[in-house]
């Protein structure tokens, strides 16, 4: 079992990894913040080169605030002008440690100066940001919108489908077994295509329906359910290219090969 310390932000380690526990409203903004400045001080690195990564951009938007706020109270401080009492705790310690004001004062005034360099973002964001910067090399278009919902993209790959197979020579019963099928059926087969195997996906379209028809129909329904798994994926992503969209998870995707690539090289 591992042993869990209770978190001082005036002297955590700033090397390694930290794994925090909190519920909601504890103060894990409050401790990333002056995490932040305690970076910049005692690290001696400006804002402009750290990565700071939440969830939602409303959590973007109050931490890049609270940052700046908290780096100005921090001046404040210095100058006396503020008794902030956690802000004067690490203060008095950084002073033990041999710090003197003038370094601690330019420091937090450099990061200041180049605030809006800050790199504070959602995950999405970074992801982003990071392939856009290197698109050149990672073989990508040069411009890319984040795509928060593909259910239309979905929907008209389904389409696409069915408009074709009804064009193909089938038997009026695989038509109306196909046509009966709802656009959300389909859709949930797509889902599961991703997830799970073929056969399953298969079945779970097909189940209520396959066991009424003749083994000919059948036979030539599941080549349909099976031709439609293994090229939807592809057409989807073709859809996503052709429009420069990105999902999350693709987000996600592509940086973790970019950042094997670069590993590789290493």
């Amino acid at each position: 079992m591992i042993a869990r310390e209770k978190f001082d932000v005036v002297k955590a380690p700033l090397g390694g990894v930290t794994l925090l526990e909190a519920s909601a409203g504890t103060g894990k903004t409050f401790s990333i913040v002056h995490l932040i400045l305690r970076l910049i001080v005692e690290k001696d690195i400006p804002i402009d080169k750290l990565l700071v990564v939440t969830f939602t951009k409303a959590a973007t938007a109050e931490l890049r605030a609270r940052a700046r706020g908290w780096l100005i109270e921090a001046k404040r401080v210095l100058s006396g002008q503020s008794q902030e009492p956690l802000i004067a705790t690490q203060l008095e310690r950084w002073r033990r440690e041999g710090r003197s004001d003038g370094n601690i004062q330019k420091s937090i005034q450099h990061s200041l100066d180049v605030f809006d360099e800050a790199a504070i973002y959602t995950i999405h964001g970074f992801c982003q940001q990071a392939l856009k910067s290197s698109s050149f090399s990672a073989r990508m278009p040069f411009e890319q919108a984040f795509l928060a919902d593909q259910s239309v993209l979905l929907t008209q790959v389904v389409r696409d489908f069915l408009r074709t197979e009804m064009s193909r020579e089938h038997s009026d019963g695989v038509k109306t077994l196909l046509l009966e099928k709802s656009e959300r059926d389909w859709l949930e087969a797509f889902r599961m295509a991703v997830a799970r195997p073929t056969h399953i996906a298969n079945w779970h379209i097909g189940v209520g329906v396959l066991p009424k028809v003749s083994e000919e129909i059948k036979v030539e329904v599941l080549e349909v359910f099976t031709r439609f798994l293994r090229t939807a994926p592809a057409q989807l992503e073709r859809f996503k290219q052709e429009e420069g969209l990105l999902t999350y998870d693709d987000m996600l995707l592509n940086m973790y090969r970019r950042v094997s690539q670069d590993g590789a090289k290493d």
